[in-house]
């Protein structure tokens, strides 16, 4: 079976402020089977001076993100489903493997992950205070070495084969998903109107492109995954994605532009704003931009993929993806249409140095 993520923790382009709410440990603990045995399991942080904060995310309890503080107990927890965990849990390797080589990630606490019930595991990690990036130019600048750093390291993971194999075989369902659709008129006609006109635009042997020039990258930065800790130290978060990630390493990048740059700054900005994050990076990983629609081509094909992603997990009846997520993917798609030229003028002057 093929890994298919779960609805995300925050809806949207960018998570909000972050909004944290008191609750009370004994009304909790009596409200779900899976706290009652998380406070049997770890009795460090439990007792009467235990405080319990959950972050305001579009999770339905008991999961979500929580902190729990008790004693010299900081600790941040997610409760998840039970078959979330288990990947969670193989994509720490891959964080373990970085720490090792000298990137910020959150290390997984002994004793987790910790299944509570059949249907909810826990992961547990020290509390970092921190903030989530104010897309300023020190803020890009820093992204961007530490993306380096992160890219240099992966092309030594030990089990990238893997990796690449199972992107290979992801990519294969994806490109059959969307074969089927053109194929089958009813099938597209379930999806929103919006997004059948964007997979009519292109071919599924178009998404291949993603791969070229490929190595394993971290395949979801979005700004919820890079955390600026109070200590000093951009952690980079969630490395689930990464277990199939085999891209173009400039992927990675042109998310970040997209995410970071793009639907933040002004149109004046935006040159200023890349070359920031870019600059930073090709000082630590200098990888090539054969042409200036590069990052064009590769936030279109991630929007496209992201759709697929989503008729995927509708054919395959897990829950039916919001509709939110159909309207954000397809805002993206039309944002890099809006952006080309934009787009190609960022990436000119690294096709000129290369050219040069």
């Amino acid at each position: 079976m093929v890994w298919l993520p779960d609805s995300p923790a925050f809806a949207g382009i960018r998570p909000p402020e972050l909004v944290w709410a008191t609750l009370n440990p004994s009304v909790l603990i009596k409200a779900h089977p899976a706290w009652r045995q998380f406070q049997n399991t770890f009795p460090q942080v439990s007792g009467s001076d235990l405080v319990i904060e959950r972050l305001q995310t579009a999770h339905n309890a008991p999961y979500g993100f929580y902190r729990l503080r008790r004693g010299t107990h900081d600790w941040f927890v997610k409760l998840v489903p039970t078959h979330g965990a288990r990947r969670q849990a193989q994509a720490q390797g891959v964080a373990d493997f970085l720490s090792e080589q000298g990137i910020a990630v959150p290390k997984l606490l002994d004793g987790f992950p910790c299944d509570l019930t059949d249907q909810v595991s826990a992961l547990g990690y020290d509390y970092y205070p921190g903030r989530f990036s104010d897309y300023s130019q020190s803020d890009l600048r820093r992204i961007g070495h530490t993306i380096g750093q992160v890219h240099r390291a992966l092309t030594c993971f030990p089990e990238s084969e893997v990796v690449k194999q199972a992107a290979i075989h992801r990519k294969t369902m994806l490109c059959e998903r969307w074969q089927r659709l053109l194929q089958c008129p009813d099938q597209m006609q379930s999806l929103p109107e919006a997004g059948q006109a964007i997979l009519r635009t292109h071919s599924p042997e178009w998404l291949w492109h993603l791969m070229e020039n490929g190595q394993m990258v971290h395949g979801d930065l979005n700004v919820g995954n890079l955390w600026f800790a109070d200590s000093g130290e951009l952690m980079v978060l969630d490395w689930e994605d990464s277990l199939t990630a085999w891209f173009d390493p400039l992927k990675d990048l042109a998310f970040v532009i997209e995410r970071f740059v793009l639907t933040v700054h002004d149109a004046s900005e935006l040159a200023h704003r890349s070359h920031d994050l870019l600059d930073a990076y090709f000082e630590i990983n200098p990888v090539t931009i054969q042409s200036d629609s590069r990052f064009v081509d590769l936030l279109q094909a991630l929007a496209t993929r992201s759709l697929l992603i989503l008729a995927e997990s509708q054919a395959s009846g897990n829950a039916k993806p919001a509709e939110s997520e159909w309207q954000k993917f397809c805002f993206l798609y039309k944002l890099t249409q809006q952006y080309e030229e934009p787009l190609k003028q960022i990436a000119a002057p690294f096709v000129a140095r290369q050219d040069g």
